[in-house]
């Protein structure tokens, strides 16, 4: 098997946490466990984060990549929900897209709809976390179940 170009894409949500720095050796190292080279990397800035527009430009231009390595799945989310759209734009260009915190390669579209399950759970506890005050609701849902389950 040839070696694969790859582009690395960071994320700038978690630059405080995760230094620039950092992903980019963590990426370095996912990308030579897969077999490829590094040959390009780049990153959406904080007012596009949410829209992949940084993104889904770069690879409209049809970089000279067989894939794009990403630091995590949240990369993909927006206010409305993991972009699978774009997901499946980039698939069927022939790129294929790998998750390193998440270990997730995805090289079709067939691949992407049999991942359907895994990438809609993530989406679904993502927006659950964010909602404030999940935990006490879970709690308290949790408390009136037994409450009626010890009535019964």
């Amino acid at each position: 098997m040839a070696e694969r170009n790859l582009h690395a894409f960071l994320d700038v949500a978690i630059i405080d946490t995760v230094p620039q720095a950092i992903q980019h050796l963590a990426i370095s190292d996912h990308i030579s466990r897969l077999g490829g080279k590094l040959v390009f990397y780049s990153m959406e800035n904080a007012l596009t984060a949410r829209t992949q527009s940084v993104l889904a430009a770069a690879m409209r231009k049809s970089p000279a990549v067989d894939g794009v390595v990403f630091f995590r799945l949240e990369q993909f989310a927006t206010d409305h929900g993991l972009n699978l759209a774009l997901m499946r734009e980039m698939l069927a260009a022939g790129y294929s897209l790998h998750f390193l915190r998440e270990r997730l390669s995805l090289e079709t579209i067939a691949e992407l709809d049999a991942a359907r399950g895994v990438l809609t759970a993530f989406a679904f506890s993502r927006d659950r976390q964010r909602e404030a005050g999940f935990m006490a609701e879970a709690c308290a849902a949790l408390k009136a179940f037994r409450a009626e389950a010890t009535a019964a």
